[in-house]
């Protein structure tokens, strides 16, 4: 349903929302929503151990992080990838298209994101396998955020633009994904692979890669300590984001809070990662 962007910041404003979603992350195994509270004008963190929350359509821009906190001057709406407008990113990354696909190696924005050394990994899900790339001090995060089970580094590079065309090139080379859908991801919850069959398949990865790239060597390391408390016959069906979500909290991981619907008693999936630049009101 077409909303009107007024409509929308009226009931924001309106008091129906105090609480502005700025960031989703995991500590270890342990997953974060932060919200900024507009009354109060605080950081503070919305429980995910229960479920009573109303998510508002509007998307704004979560602000800025330097030492300290700093909300979008302008409150801009933000739309697709990103939850930051242009010029509060400009603090940690000039052009925000950058994070998907750099531009260069740094020389033309100087930019300390963009020339810092990245890693490229493969991530495992279950029996399938996707190549990634990223900053070599976040895999693990990374990894945990994306809902793997297990991860691997295989070569490093010296920076982010190098990363990424290593990442293209090892993708088609195995002919694996660089992405994982959400079917992809959550069909593997139920997956009884076990850590042999794991190290088999990367066993196969450094015997096609070997002879082409000077690989790290190291050892899978495997992410079992999700606090999932359910296994999962069939995909749940994924809520849309807007809109009240009330339930019995099951698991969490990756991007992912599953939970058993208040309502119909249905097991559904609320993704997380989509509400930083949201606005919520929890009970």
């Amino acid at each position: 349903m077409f909303v009107r962007a007024d409509r929308l910041l009226t009931e924001v404003n309106d008091g129906r929302f105090p609480k502005h979603a700025i960031s989703f992350h995991w500590e270890g195994f342990v997953p974060h929503l932060v919200a900024y509270d507009t009354v109060d004008k605080s950081i503070v963190e919305i429980d995910l151990s229960r479920l009573d929350l109303t998510v508002s359509q509007l998307r704004s821009c979560v602000g800025r992080f330097d030492e300290e906190y700093h909300p979008c001057p302008q409150a801009k709406i933000v739309r697709g990838s990103f939850d930051q407008c242009d010029s509060c990113a400009e603090s940690w990354i000039p052009r925000q298209e950058c994070v998907f696909e750099p531009k260069c190696e740094g020389e033309l924005c100087d930019c300390h994101f963009c020339k810092r050394p990245h890693l490229v990994y493969a991530a495992f899900y279950g029996g399938k396998v996707k190549i990634g790339m990223t900053s070599g001090s976040r895999m693990a995060e990374r990894a945990i955020e994306q809902g793997a089970d297990a991860i691997v580094a295989l070569v490093d590079c010296e920076n982010r633009f190098r990363a990424r065309e290593m990442e293209k090139d090892i993708s088609r080379l195995l002919i694996l994904p660089q992405r994982m859908t959400r079917s992809d991801i959550v069909k593997q919850l139920a997956s009884n692979i076990t850590r042999n069959e794991l190290e088999d398949r990367y066993a196969k990865i450094v015997e096609s890669l070997q002879d082409r790239y000077f690989l790290r060597g190291d050892a899978l390391t495997m992410l079992n300590e999700y606090p999932m408390h359910l296994r999962l016959e069939e995909v749940p069906k994924e809520t849309e984001s807007q809109g009240t979500h009330r339930g019995k909290v099951r698991g969490k991981k990756g991007r992912y809070l599953f939970f058993e619907d208040e309502d119909d008693g249905a097991i559904k999936m609320l993704n997380l990662a989509d509400l930083p630049s949201r606005h919520l009101q929890d009970r």
